[in-house]
């Protein structure tokens, strides 16, 4: 009886232990493969996995990008590239080369008495730009120094010069004064930049001034010059002179200069005028 009992005993036992090994497959989980089979994934994997996406954005999300620097590169962090485009996509303006010092010293340079002004001092200059060659300049406002050698030996008159020095040019003016102003104006603009003659043109780029406004000046300044004489004007002579003066023509042959004073004039050496020689070496502002 005893035997019997410790057999049905060790049946039930092995029975539930079967039991328990068809419900609890060790320490495994089963998933769903695309092709229908099943596998078994590592709890362990998945923990690890859920952990990551956890950290990581996700960039499959639309207009979700992640931004990288290598630090060990210093051209990413730069604000401009070696072509000079900045990291906006705009392009760097360059550093303007500092303009070279001017100079102005006489290149001719002589003292006497003279038969109509007393003692004078006839002067032609010369100029130096640092960095830049005037060789050329010079040598156009040398041509000078042998008229002034003539008047100076003749004792009669004189040269004179004053200049301006402006941020990208200089304007030099020489006179040669005579009898009711019938003398001479020499006018010299050059270029800080190349040593060069200005032309009218960029002369007046550079002042900031169109051709029709300074030809508006000029002849605005011609009419006030004439101004004195206009009661005279019945004359018909006189008033062919006038209209010749204050014509789009001669208007047009002002040379514009920046005086001593840093204004804008202009230099005509054959206006028409009302007196004795008919015309004038004119200077005004404009």
């Amino acid at each position: 009886m005893k035997n019997n009992l410790k057999l049905v005993c060790m049946a039930l036992i092995l029975s539930l232990t079967a039991g328990l090994i068809t419900a609890c497959p060790n320490d495994a989980k089963t998933g769903q493969t695309d092709n229908g089979s099943k596998s078994v994934i590592d709890e362990v994997d998945v923990t690890t996995r859920q952990t990551e996406t956890g950290l990581m954005p996700d960039i499959s999300e639309p207009n979700q990008t992640i931004e990288t620097m290598n630090p060990s590169d210093p051209s990413e962090s730069s604000s401009e590239t070696s072509s000079g485009e900045s990291t906006s996509g705009t392009t760097a303006k360059p550093t303007a080369k500092p303009l070279g010092k001017v100079k102005i010293t006489d290149a001719y340079k002589s003292t006497y008495k003279s038969k109509y002004e007393g003692k004078v001092t006839s002067r032609i200059p010369k100029i130096s730009i640092e960095g830049v060659s005037t060789k050329a300049i010079n040598k156009e406002i040398g041509k000078l120094i042998s008229k002034a050698k003539a008047e100076a030996k003749s004792k009669e008159w004189y040269y004179s010069y004053s200049y301006y020095i402006g941020k990208t040019y200089v304007s030099i003016i020489i006179s040669r004064p005579e009898w009711n102003d019938t003398g001479d104006n020499y006018v010299y603009n050059i270029s800080r930049k190349t040593g060069k003659k200005l032309s009218k043109k960029q002369m007046l780029k550079a002042v900031g001034v169109s051709s029709k406004k300074f030809n508006s000046r000029v002849k605005k300044a011609i009419v006030k010059y004439w101004k004195p004489y206009k009661k005279y004007l019945t004359n018909k002579v006189l008033k062919a002179e006038y209209k010749k003066a204050i014509s789009s023509k001669m208007v047009k042959k002002a040379v514009p200069y920046v005086n001593s004073k840093g204004k804008l004039s202009f230099k005509l050496n054959d206006l028409p005028c009302y007196g004795g020689a008919g015309w004038v070496s004119y200077t005004g502002t404009c």
